[in-house]
Parts: structure tokens; C-alpha cells; sequence
């Protein structure tokens, strides 16, 4: 049968155990069987998502298996039991081997970011993690990370854009992001050396009112018409009130095109002297000019 005479101890996932097991070759009375080298295998009995790696067959010398460069990669706080066996040996079994958190080599967004009016501060700002290859938290680093806009035109970032991760966790605060309404932006964030993080689409609404737009630009029409429609205006003015007088001096007042007066003028003075009113005398050229 196989003994174990040094139980192993997990150390950094991925990396080797920090006690290497060693493996004796024993009778059924548990005395020492030194005179026949045999190979011993470490595997995994039990344990979810782990991997053992390094050198994980060993020969026995002098009736010991010492195993070295043994290692487990795996989450942290999962238990794990090691099997070690021999061809026709009743196998060994180790007591429980848990990890620590390895070397950090990705971001994980763990708050996502939530847009809110263009140019205010995201509704929702973003806490972004530091993790090792099995996505453990890397709690003793203090990286700096920094967010830039991956995708989306006409979008600006503002406010504190790179943030030191205290215990692993990157905490952004007073982010802002000035776009356009109906863009889907994403945020992507980044460390040196470490695997980046890409945000889910983050959205704008309208932000305050600060200036104004021309939709529907305007387009010259035929010059006069403005004026034709005030000449109609003094027909029906003069049609209703034949007083020439009170005629003038309204027409003095009115906000009509200056060479506008010399034909109304000449219209009323036709009523005075007894000619016939003729509307379309509003409408002719005089000597002073236009209409």
C-alpha cells in the first residue's frame, strides 16, 4: 500500500504547492518497502474545476515517491483531494488542499456602467476587478486601471478616467459621458499586462439645453410678395374708411414698404377728385418707383 508521509499544501493557483507530498512504498504492517522502485501517480479525487500540472508521476527511491514542481490550479475556497496510487498498491488519499488567488492577468467588470443625461455622470458607475486566469480575486493589487470609449462616434469621456484598485477592486466615481442620443457606446477598460474588460452598450438621454438648431432652413421667395399682401390690406382699408386724411396719416404709420405710399396716395387723391376707386392702382408702377 502507499502512505503518505508528507501531506501536500496548496500554495497560489496555478503555481507550486507550497509543501510538495512525499509518498511511501509500505507492507500490509506498514513496514517500509525499499528494495522495488514503482511509479506513483498524484490525481485529482475530488475537487470541482481543478487542474493539477507539473511533473505528476514520480518513481519511488529507497521505497519514497517525492513528488516536486506539483501544481494546482483551481478557485480559491474549493476544497481538493489529491489520490496518489501504484499499480496493484491500495492507494493514498490527502487531506484537503485549498489555494490562494495567482498571478493577476484579466479585468472583470462587476458593476456595470449606466448612462444617464449626455455630459452628466453615469447613473451607474463601474467596479472593475482584477482576477487571476481562473478568475479569483487578486485582492493584493492595487493596479492602476483606465477607461477609454471603445466604440460609439461623437462620445467624450470626462471626470476621473484612470482609478488605483485598493484590495483589487477598481471603484470608479463622477464618470461622465457626453454623446449622442440613440449611440450605443462601450466602455472598455484597461491595465498593463492584464487581459482588458469591454463594457456592456451604455446609452445617453438629452442632456441641458444649450444652444439652438436651424432644422428647416428658410428660402427667399419672390421679392414684393411681403408688400403685395400689405397693399391688399390698404385696399380694404381704403374701401371701409373713405376719409383721406385719416387714411395718410395711418398709412404714415403703418409698417409698409416706403414706396408703397406714393400709389396709395395717388389712389386716395383719385377718390377726392372724384374719379372712380380702382383696386389695381395699389398694385401699378409710379414715377417715385416700385410697387
Amino acid at each position: 500500500r502507499l502512505v503518505l508521509t508528507t501531506q501536500p499544501t496548496g500554495g497560489a493557483s496555478g503555481a507550486a504547492l507550497s509543501v510538495q507530498p512525499v509518498v511511501a512504498i509500505r507492507d500490509a504492517q506498514g513496514n517500509a518497502v525499499t528494495s522495488t522502485p514503482m511509479a506513483v501517480t498524484a490525481s485529482l479525487l475530488s475537487g470541482a474545476g481543478g487542474t493539477l500540472g507539473g511533473i505528476s508521476t514520480v518513481n519511488s527511491v529507497n521505497g519514497l515517491a517525492t513528488f516536486t514542481g506539483l501544481t494546482l490550479t483551481c478557485t480559491t475556497g474549493t476544497n481538493h483531494i489529491l489520490r496518489f496510487s501504484a499499480e496493484g498498491l491500495t492507494p493514498a488519499d490527502s487531506g484537503n488542499v485549498t489555494v490562494t488567488a495567482g498571478t493577476a492577468t484579466q479585468l472583470i467588470i462587476t458593476s456595470q456602467p449606466v448612462g444617464g443625461a449626455s455630459g452628466g455622470a453615469l447613473t451607474t458607475q463601474p467596479v472593475v476587478a482584477v482576477r487571476d486566469a481562473q478568475g479569483n480575486a487578486v485582492t493584493s493589487s492595487n493596479i492602476p486601471v483606465t477607461v477609454t470609449v471603445q466604440s460609439g462616434s461623437g462620445a467624450l469621456l470626462g471626470g476621473p478616467t484612470t482609478v488605483n484598485a485598493q484590495n483589487g477592486v477598481a471603484t470608479f466615481s463622477g464618470l461622465t459621458l457626453a454623446g449622442l442620443v440613440g449611440t450605443n457606446y462601450v466602455l472598455r477598460f484597461a491595465a498593463t499586462g492584464l487581459t482588458v474588460a469591454d463594457s456592456n452598450s451604455v446609452t445617453v438621454t438629452s442632456g441641458a439645453a444649450t444652444q439652438l438648431t436651424i432644422t428647416t432652413q428658410p428660402v427667399g421667395g419672390a421679392s414684393g410678395a411681403a408688400g403685395d399682401r400689405v397693399q391688399r390690406r390698404l385696399v380694404e382699408r381704403i374701401q371701409r374708411q373713405p376719409d383721406r386724411v385719416q387714411l395718410l396719416a395711418w398709412i404714415e404709420s403703418a409698417p409698409i414698404l416706403p414706396n408703397l405710399h406714393r400709389p396709395v396716395r395717388d389712389t386716395i387723391d383719385s377718390k377726392r377728385t372724384g374719379c372712380r376707386f380702382n383696386p389695381d392702382q395699389c398694385g401699378r408702377s409710379s414715377p417715385g418707383g416700385g410697387r
